[in-house]
């Protein structure tokens, strides 16, 4: 391997941030709730109870668990069985009912077609750095939706810049930090193996959207204490 190549599943090395995570002490990766991200979604979309949705790389689950309590039918999948762990511990704390399963974004094995009204996806398309891999999360999408589903996306960026993925030094070493409550007050420093992102601006964004098979219902940005500066968009199929 160059030093300008990262191995086919180089995504699901965010099992072992989770693990390190947990292991120096830290009770959650997730700095906050998207209520006012998510409240958007569910009015924009005007979703009903018992609605069936999926959430795609969940993580600690906070987003399911946000939209069961208002009615909605979650399931939330994601590839580390440590943040699945912690999304079944969070949900049982808040008396949710979500079904959380173990699969690859990619692939979504454990699915059928057509099979949800509606999907969010909260800081995962940016986790992906190669654009054939988050053609095939659009297409998982497509796949799981039903005809006239709904989708959201939230992800990092401001929507004018660009921020290109650091391959070159995956895996390198570095300070990670760790910090506590709405001010972000540092509490520790983590060293973490580096995992790169692709920040994509409002232009290239949208064009993925469009040569994926999906149109755009509503798009905005918001500012938030999980990734700052965020882009957030609502599509469906075009077709």
């Amino acid at each position: 391997m160059t030093k300008k190549e990262i191995p086919n599943d180089y995504y699901t090395m965010y099992e072992d941030r989770y693990q390190r995570i947990y292991k120096h002490g830290l009770k959650k990766w997730t700095r906050c709730v998207l209520d006012k991200e998510l409240d958007v979604f569910v009015e924009t979309a005007d979703l009903k109870k018992d609605m069936l949705g999926i959430d795609i790389g969940c993580g600690e689950g906070f987003n399911s668990i946000y939209l069961s309590g208002k009615g909605m039918s979650m399931t939330g999948v994601d590839y580390s069985t440590t943040g699945l762990e912690k999304a079944r511990e969070f949900s049982a704390k808040e008396n949710r009912t979500v079904d959380f399963v173990q699969d690859d974004a990619l692939i979504l094995s454990k699915f059928c077609n057509n099979t949800f009204d509606f999907g969010v996806s909260t800081g995962c398309l940016h986790m992906l750095v190669k654009q054939s891999d988050r053609d095939k999360l659009f297409q998982q999408i497509k796949r799981v939706l039903k005809p006239n589903g709904i989708f959201f996306f939230l992800n990092r960026g401001d929507g004018v810049n660009e921020e290109y993925p650091d391959i070159e030094n995956y895996l390198e070493t570095r300070e990670w930090r760790l910090v506590e409550g709405p001010k972000h007050i540092p509490v520790d420093i983590l060293k973490l193996p580096h995992l790169p992102t692709w920040v994509k601006n409002w232009e290239h964004h949208l064009k993925e959207i469009d040569d994926n098979g999906f149109k755009v219902i509503h798009r905005f940005e918001s500012i938030n204490e999980a990734y700052s500066n965020s882009m957030c968009v609502i599509i469906k199929n075009k077709f």
